[in-house]
């Protein structure tokens, strides 16, 4: 086969094929897989991901890069603060202020 669209009760996930390779999966916990067949967040992508609009973060939320102290996040107490921490931590405000 090249192409198939498959659900499997007894694991309670759907699963779509392309070429004989997993293009997208759908598993009992409602998390989608694209390349993957086994996702481990709500929405997990392996490859590159081509973006044309805005990522919006409600609240106090980060964006985590691979090494655990690499991350963007906001500010709980004031969400129009951004936070950069790497190596160095680095905080801009809406103020043009900028916290080294």
């Amino acid at each position: 086969y090249t192409g198939q669209i498959r659900y499997s009760h007894t694991d309670n996930f759907m699963r779509f094929n392309t070429n004989s390779d997993v293009a997208m999966t759908i598993d009992s916990s409602q998390r989608v897989g694209i390349g993957t067949d086994a996702p481990t967040e709500l929405l997990d992508v392996d490859g590159n991901i081509n973006l044309t609009g805005h990522i919006y973060l409600a609240e106090a939320k980060a964006i985590q890069f691979d090494s655990g102290d690499t991350h963007i996040t906001t500010n709980a107490d004031n969400p129009e603060d951004l936070f950069i921490s790497v190596d160095q931590d680095l905080f801009l405000r809406p103020d043009n202020d900028v916290l080294i």
